[in-house]
């Protein structure tokens, strides 16, 4: 059977388009975005964060990487249970993070491309609170602490990366609000695991509670998650007070600084010199 040079263009560039998906050479992921012979420009201190991923590939500013998007589908539908998807959408969810790192590297000035890769986390941020909802109601015995670490050591980074990428687009409200945004997914996602698990389990894992000596500051994401999953904290002056509801907790303070939070309490100002 004879093929027509048309349809064997097409299969060429087909295989060709594959190959940049799944090639595990990253300077040819670069160089799609880039352009042959460019050179990324460092932008964001963001960038030293290491996500383990080892080959980041097509980006979302990428006109193929709808291809990288079909190959996660794929293998999604794929997953044999419940847990298996889970930590699967988890791993999606760490190889987007890492795009975004990409796309800050090379276009530093580019927001839009920036704002792109981020809603694209966004929804995958989404999708993964919503693989992780289901996993606590059906298979609850399958979240271990070896699954609690490997969650929270992820999303952990994944907050101090949009944190300190933030700090570069200060000047933009609107980007502000929408990093806000992330940040409290990343917080209600994480918590409402550490939620379902018993407390002790919990705190363990978070490095907080009676066998922590030093209690998790306000306002970081440690002291956030506990808050989300309802968890106690040792606070610095050695009380141990519960934690309800979110970042609108009230500020314990030591001599240092911000120590730990608490409710029901008034903010005990440091100590003047």
């Amino acid at each position: 059977m004879k093929i027509s040079a048309g349809v064997s263009f097409g299969l060429f560039s087909l295989a060709v388009a594959f190959f940049f998906a799944f090639s595990s050479s990253p300077a040819l992921a670069e160089a799609m975005i880039q352009g042959e012979g460019s050179t990324p420009t460092t932008g964001v201190s963001a960038e030293s964060i290491d996500f383990g991923v080892k080959n980041v590939g097509l980006l979302p500013i990428s006109p193929l990487y709808f291809l990288k998007e079909w190959r996660r589908d794929i293998v999604r539908a794929m997953a044999t249970s419940p847990y298996a998807e889970t930590v699967f959408q988890l791993q999606v969810l760490n190889e987007k993070v890492a795009e975004v790192q990409k796309v800050a590297e090379f276009r530093p000035k580019d927001t839009s491309s920036i704002k792109k890769a981020l809603e694209n986390y966004g929804s995958s941020l989404v999708r993964t609170g919503q693989a992780l909802d289901y996993l606590t109601m059906v298979s609850p015995q399958s979240i271990s602490i070896d699954f609690l670490h490997e969650l929270f050591s992820k999303t952990e980074k994944h907050s101090l990366f949009l944190t300190a990428l933030a700090v570069e687009y200060t000047g933009d409200e609107a980007t502000q609000t929408f990093f806000s945004s992330l940040e409290s997914k990343l917080v209600s996602l994480t918590g409402g695991v550490f939620k379902s698990v018993s407390p002790d389990l919990a705190m363990s894992v978070l490095g907080i509670g009676e066998s922590s000596s030093t209690p998790p500051f306000a306002g970081s994401f440690t002291a956030s998650v506990a808050s989300e999953a309802t968890l106690s904290l040792e606070t610095t002056n050695g009380l141990k007070l519960p934690v309800i509801g979110t970042s609108s907790v009230p500020t314990v303070f030591s001599e240092s600084g911000v120590k730990a939070t608490a409710t029901g309490t008034e903010s005990i100002a440091p100590k003047s010199r």
